[in-house]
Order: C-alpha cells, then structure tokens, then sequence
C-alpha cells in the first residue's frame, strides 16, 4: 500500500494508498485495503474503515482498484529502474480552508480525533 509512493512527507495522501476488493477480499484482508483510512484514523476498528472512506472521500486522492494499484506500482518500478529516486507524487484535492479552530490536548490520540461513531 505504500510502494512507490513519497516518503518523508507529513501528508499521508501522499505516501499510502487505498483499493478497493470485493467483500470478501476485504474481509479477509481486515478490511486493510482502506489503508490511507487507517494510517490517519488508526484508533477506527478495522470494520468501520469503509464508512470512514466514504465520510471523508471529498478529501482524499482517487481510490484505486486492486489491477488498478498494481499496474501503478509497476509503471513505479519501471521509472525507478532510470531513476531510482523516483517517487510517485499522488495527486490530492486541495485543502478547503476550514474556519474551526482544533484544540487539541498532549493526551490525544490521531485515534481520538475520528468520529466518535466509528471509534
């Protein structure tokens, strides 16, 4: 889920990507096909990742099918191969300027900041 991708970057968007599998894949896979989902909500239980792909999908990058990821991965290796520096920049939606101030205390958890109904 992260091959290819930046590294050394604070936007997680960026580094981890998320597929899509068939219920049953995902089952078996715990539901870690939604990874992105994961890395910036890692206090959501794996069974509530999907709800939590669709509540913040408008802020994510493009999710991409399983064949999908891989022939990215691939078109990577190959770039890689001539430069091997090579990192694939995933294109993100810009960033809304949001007006809420987010308090936040040293006791938090990124886990503690997912909505309370997917905790």
């Amino acid at each position: 889920m992260h091959c290819g991708l930046r590294s050394n970057v604070n936007d997680f968007r960026k580094c981890t990507r998320s597929i899509t599998l068939d219920p049953i894949s995902e089952f078996l896979y715990w539901r870690m096909n939604w990874h992105l989902e994961h890395h910036m909500f890692a206090g959501v239980p794996c069974y509530n990742l999907k709800k939590l792909h669709k509540l913040v999908a408008h802020d994510m990058p493009r999710v991409r099918t399983l064949t999908g990821a891989w022939r990215e991965m691939m078109e990577i290796a190959q770039k890689q191969k001539v430069d091997p520096a090579f990192e694939f920049d995933t294109p993100v939606p810009p960033k809304k300027n949001h007006n809420q101030a987010v308090h936040r205390t040293s006791s938090e958890s990124i886990g503690d900041l997912a909505p309370r109904s997917l905790q």
